[in-house]
């Protein structure tokens, strides 16, 4: 695919990580790996720094 990146070396987000990004209201990529090779990833943000811009 042209355009995205894979980069399969970061070492995933430890939960205190993930909640720390969430406190500052960031948005945060979460991607699962399923067993046959697909990738989902969903776009998370902590609801009280939400704004409507964000929501698709």
């Amino acid at each position: 695919m042209r355009g995205i990146a894979v980069i399969d070396s970061v070492p995933p987000a430890s939960a205190d990580q993930l909640i720390s990004e969430f406190r500052r209201g960031r948005k945060v990529l979460l991607v699962l790996d399923q067993s046959d090779g697909e990738q989902t990833g969903v776009v998370a943000m902590a609801a009280e720094y939400c704004e409507p811009d964000d929501v698709t």
